[in-house]
């Protein structure tokens, strides 16, 4: 952008940047500015009520904010389109609210009494003003020239403070008195519903073979379809076929340069921030998605998580959150609930009616015990002072920045309301780290040249509020204040039924499947890599330490990524792999003894995998590197075929269960575990850690047992047909007698180097068979 003939624009509102504490720095923004050649203002809001732009205007017209005066904002809405209204009478749009004098001998406040008694005043405005019987009302005027009344509820009503902790005190407050709230700003992200839409567009694109997820993804607000153009592409081939070759780069992407270059790659691509922009909250919505990538990356990089990795910890991470929250969540999801949050974390969000009960109060600012200040000079350049001879007034300086911000913190919070909002001042005397409401950003803003007697101050808000119909002025007599008028709503839940939830499966014509979608019309869908059920048998001595291992899922990832991500023979050679072993299994969150999982690893690739009669001495780690290709992935195209047509061609296999009926078109997925070649024939290798109890079940009659109540006969046909076909592809000469070696399931719990074919499963499948398979994958029915 250097050179010409390009545009860079830089949109942003200084009057915004609230986020000091995180590294954020203003300064780099000024100086982008400054060498701009051209500067344009967007001078109109769009969320606010005129009324309300007008008083925000007179608040914060005589202060200098973001280093510079302050700019007035204009209305892009007439009064007219969006009101609050009492019968017949439009409310004014911003409330100074002033808390009386503490008492006759002492009437200035300490702190503590003061947000207490404006805690119970905020509580009691809000349960009037969502009363039933208080008839106010949002009217709304069309083009038209009607006009649509709707009541407030709790749900348009938002608590802005400074804290959690403040957070927590107003929701009990609320509680007591029986109305729903919410704390927003303690929801963690990844219980957002943007981390549910990311976790379904990157399993799509993990498996861009699987319809189902392609299709889910694709529906998200992420790439802006239509409910109509999401139904033209599904159902067509070719415009299918498109979203499938996108999503298979982006999967090759992930794999070559990490998620972050994906992710970047495919939200540039996909224009996924342009669509979340024309939804409601797109700004915080993409702040979320924002915070999610950096926080996978950081997983990425930091423990070396490959692409399964990745989504098994981000599904962790989701579930540990949600049931973090779950009591919350079951208590107020269905209730329409008052919103508390902090002020940070309600930018980019609006609200109806909003209460800033906390802006009487200031940040932490650096004091005198600081050891390290950080400031900018004249030129904004960054000065990090460790303690030089101008610490004292880098120090100032820094105290200074942070005044500016908090005064940007104050407009951030204001602004967040659309129809109305609450300003609430008190003469608070100083204390130990309090210096008065003197020094907050409202006493800052209200009193520039101090605060003076109660009743200059008194006399200063009731002029800022008497400017009807645009402010107000209320002042709060604590010792008169009112009981909440809020009506609690009960219900009788013996008159509630749970449903019962059905189990179904929605199809469409034209799919794209893989084993475990087609093992689920036979009832094993819990394959050892999809579920943690295995079968817990008493184990002979044979088997003692390989009993000491999990059962379960991740125990099963953890052994395909080490056979995928170390060497065979070093493995063979038990060279020094443990703290590579305890990274995966950290990845995993799963408590391994290390020393049992390394010796499974060594008879996994030690043992031979013929019995003593065969001539060969055929073990994973005499397995040439360039000979072998680990985590194939696949896709096969399908014509219009059923299950039925399967049952018939797999009817004699022993190791095949037939499937119900289901009707199939589109593309067959999935990733095969190890394929190499060994003495001129090519051998599909996958992995089991399937707990088959007594080492007597590892033997030929056990493992076939194994092999057919899961149905990996259906699984070994459908990769030996891949294999064919890629082998009839790419190989001149090929024959399917001469070329392939047949198939080996390897069940590496009941494996062992002295005992040659234990654990190992072999068949090779009839050529027949797999030339039928072939003909009626190409065919169809």
């Amino acid at each position: 952008f250097s050179a010409g003939g390009h545009f860079l624009y830089l949109i942003g509102d200084p009057k915004q940047a609230i986020y000091r504490f995180r590294g954020a720095d203003i300064f780099s923004y000024f100086a982008a500015r400054d060498r701009a050649d051209y500067h344009l203002t967007l001078a109109r809001n769009y969320r606010s009520h005129p009324g309300l732009l007008s008083g925000v205007n007179r608040l914060f017209g005589q202060v200098s904010i973001a280093d510079q005066p302050y700019r007035p904002v204009e209305a892009a809405k007439s009064r007219e389109d969006r009101r609050l209204m009492v019968e017949d009478s439009e409310l004014p749009a911003l409330v100074y609210c002033q808390l009386a004098a503490c008492s006759e001998s002492h009437p200035r406040w300490s702190l503590g009494a003061a947000n207490e008694a404006i805690c119970q005043w905020v509580i009691a405005e809000a349960a009037r003003i969502i009363a039933t019987e208080s008839m106010i009302r949002v009217a709304v005027t069309h083009s038209d020239g009607s006009v649509q009344s709707t009541e407030i509820t709790a749900a348009d009503i938002a608590i802005l403070v400074r804290s959690n902790k403040e957070a927590e005190q107003y929701q009990r407050k609320f509680g007591e008195v029986g109305i729903p709230a919410v704390i927003s700003s303690k929801r963690p992200v990844f219980t957002t519903p943007e981390c549910g839409e990311l976790l379904f567009v990157l399993q799509a694109i993990a498996m861009p073979s699987d319809i189902r997820a392609l299709k889910r993804a694709m529906s998200s607000v992420w790439f802006g379809l239509s409910g109509n153009e999401h139904h033209r592409i599904c159902s067509s081939a070719s415009a299918l076929d498109k979203w499938f070759s996108r999503f298979q780069n982006y999967y090759r992407l992930w794999g070559d340069r990490g998620f972050f270059s994906m992710m970047t790659k495919m939200v540039v691509n996909e224009k996924v921030f342009v669509h979340l922009c024309r939804e409601k909250n797109g700004e915080r919505r993409i702040a979320n998605i924002l915070h999610l990538a950096e926080l996978v990356q950081k997983e990425e990089q930091e423990k070396q998580l490959g692409i399964g990795q990745i989504l098994f910890w981000l599904q962790k991470m989701m579930s540990d959150a949600a049931k973090k929250q779950e009591t919350e969540l079951r208590l107020e999801s269905d209730a329409e609930a008052v919103s508390i949050l902090t002020m940070h974390s309600a930018k980019g969000l609006e609200y109806p009616v909003v209460f800033c009960p906390s802006l009487l109060s200031a940040g932490k600012y650096d004091d005198k015990q600081t050891l390290i200040t950080k400031c900018h000079d004249n030129d904004g350049t960054l000065i990090c002072d460790l303690g030089s001879e101008l610490f004292d007034k880098h120090r100032q300086l820094s105290i200074e920045e942070q005044k500016q911000e908090e005064l940007r913190l104050a407009y951030v919070a204001v602004t967040r309301a659309q129809l109305r909002c609450y300003l609430f001042w008190a003469d608070i005397r100083e204390r130990a780290g309090y210096a008065g409401s003197s020094t907050s950003p409202l006493g800052r803003l209200l009193f520039p040249d101090g605060i003076g007697t109660f009743q200059e101050q008194h006399d200063l808000l009731c002029s800022l509020g008497d400017r009807p119909p645009d402010t107000s002025f209320h002042l709060i007599e604590a010792d008169k204040m009112v009981q909440s008028a809020y009506k609690q709503l009960t219900v009788d839940t013996s008159l509630l039924r749970a449903s019962r939830r059905g189990r179904r499966l929605l199809t469409s014509g034209r799919t794209v499947t893989s084993f475990s979608g087609l093992s689920i019309l036979t009832g094993h869908e819990k394959d050892d890599m999809l579920s943690g059920a295995f079968d817990e048998g008493k184990e002979a001595p044979l088997l003692a330490k390989s009993s000491n291992l999990p059962g379960g899922v991740r125990l099963g990832n953890i052994v395909h990524d080490a056979l995928e991500m170390m060497e065979f023979k070093d493995l063979a050679a038990m060279r020094e792999n443990t703290e590579q072993l305890a990274t995966i299994c950290r990845s995993y969150n799963l408590d391994v003894d290390l020393t049992v999982l390394q010796q499974l690893l060594i008879n996994c690739v030690s043992t031979p995998l013929f019995s003593p009669r065969s001539p060969f001495t055929f073990t994973l780690a005499k397995l040439s590197k360039d000979k072998l290709v680990k985590e194939m992935q696949f896709t096969l195209q399908m014509a219009a075929i059923s299950t039925k047509g399967l049952n018939r061609i797999f009817n004699h296999e022993t190791t095949f269960s037939p499937l119900s009926h289901r009707e199939l078109e589109g593309y067959l997925g999935g990733y095969i575990d190890l394929i190499c070649e060994y003495e001129g024939k090519v051998y599909i290798i996958d992995y089991k850690t399937n707990n088959l109890g007594d080492a007597g079940n590892y033997q030929h009659d056990g493992l076939l047992t194994a092999m057919r109540e899961h149905n990996y006969g259906l699984q070994y046909l459908l990769y030996t047909l891949v294999v064919h076909r890629y082998l009839k592809t790419w190989q001149a000469d090929y024959s399917y007698s001469r070329h392939f070696g047949g198939v080996i399931y390897l069940f590496v719990r009941g494996m062992r180097p002295d005992k040659p074919g234990s654990g190992v499963y072999f068949n090779l499948p009839e050529e027949k068979i797999v030339l039928q398979l072939d003909r009626y994958f190409g065919e169809g029915i």
